[in-house]
């Protein structure tokens, strides 16, 4: 009841051998949580989970690994990140990687800088609230989030994952995060100016409300300025 607490603590196991500490948890609201590892220069994904509402943990373990461009991951980075819990032990992780380096090409007039670049949406799903998980899925490619990125299940099979690009991007699923559609571009030129969240949310039966922040957006009407927009769907994000 709020009235008396224990810590502070840290999220995860407190005597990790290396020290590592999670930036990011999440909860069922039943005692369940996860906690990831999830900043930094990485080219894998670690988690850990607490079945006695956060008291303790599992030890640190990866959660999925994917390919890199750089050798060493020296430029790997995970952009966002978010998870969501839906009814029957469904649990859906999401997160954006983006790596790249530049390399001196021979021209026939002289040489030139190449950037190469390598950017993904990633999912990764457990049917029993965490203890086990699914095989890696690819949401996008060529698309990373500026402005976070965001999973919400209706609780009836139904997902959607948001993010903003330089455009605001959606891909949905409709069998319980199994699959997931082609991305579709549902605003243009949505990028915020400043890093800021975009959020999905489930408001009943059929309708879904989507909030971003640009300063693009509209700007014929409204301005450079960062504005807050929401868009609103009402069958089921159609």
């Amino acid at each position: 009841d709020a009235r008396t607490w224990q810590g502070p603590l840290l999220p995860g196991p407190q005597d990790d051998p290396d020290g590592w500490i999670p930036d990011f948890s999440s909860t069922d609201g039943q005692g369940l949580w996860l906690a990831l590892y999830a900043l930094g220069y990485v080219d894998h994904l670690d988690w850990t989970r607490s079945e006695d509402d956060a008291a303790t943990w599992t030890p640190r373990a990866t959660l999925a690994e994917w390919p890199h461009l750089t050798r060493d991951c020296d430029d790997c980075q995970i952009l966002a990140r978010d998870v969501a819990w839906g009814p029957g032990g469904t649990v859906i992780v999401t997160w954006s990687f983006r790596d790249g380096y530049e390399e001196y090409v021979e021209g026939p007039d002289g040489g030139v800088y190449e950037w190469h670049e390598l950017e993904v949406n990633y999912a990764i799903r457990s049917s029993d609230g965490g203890s086990s998980w699914g095989e890696l899925q690819t949401l996008s490619t060529g698309t990373s989030p500026r402005s976070g990125i965001d999973v919400e299940t209706d609780g009836q099979g139904t997902w959607i994952v948001v993010w903003s690009d330089t455009d605001l991007f959606m891909t949905r699923s409709e069998d319980d995060g199994l699959s997931w559609s082609e991305p579709v571009v549902i605003a243009v030129n949505a990028a915020p100016r400043y890093p800021s969240n975009t959020e999905v949310r489930h408001v009943t039966d059929d309708r879904w409300v989507i909030v971003f922040s640009s300063s693009a957006f509209g700007e014929d009407i409204y301005g450079i300025d960062e504005d807050v927009f929401s868009l609103r769907s009402t069958d089921g994000g159609v």
